[in-house]
């Protein structure tokens, strides 16, 4: 019985190992901007974040938290290309596109009222 029982635990444990994290932190955050006229855009920088992201093979997608503060905490992006056992990943939504390959990241994001561009590193744990 013993040994049934050691058996079923070691089948189920690769279930209830953690998945993998990655934990980045930009070095350059620049955006174009509507300056006080309408018709003129301004550069401006801003503060460096600090995000994680965890890949959700279920839904071939990231699960990102804590970037640009968004309310939920949560943000989603659809994969394109993702292969995370190669620390290389690009996906999208809508207006906003993630690229990680090795250790360095770009995002980028272009709307009608705004565009930035992020870069910086990641760190796998």
């Amino acid at each position: 019985m013993k040994c049934l029982i050691t058996t079923i635990l070691l089948a189920l444990a690769p279930l209830s190992w953690g998945e993998d994290v990655w934990y980045c932190a930009e070095e350059h955050h620049v955006a174009l901007e509507p300056a006080d006229s309408v018709d003129a855009y301004e550069i401006r920088r801003h503060k460096p974040d600090l995000f994680y992201f965890k890949y959700d093979a279920t839904y071939d997608r990231l699960v990102i938290h804590g970037w640009r503060d968004w309310e939920d905490d949560v943000y989603y992006m659809e994969c394109s290309y993702c292969i995370p056992e190669a620390s290389f990943f690009r996906a999208s939504e809508t207006s906003y596109s993630f690229f990680l390959k090795g250790r360095r990241f770009q995002t980028g994001n272009i709307r009608a009222s705004d565009s930035s561009i992020s870069t910086g590193t990641c760190e796998k744990f």
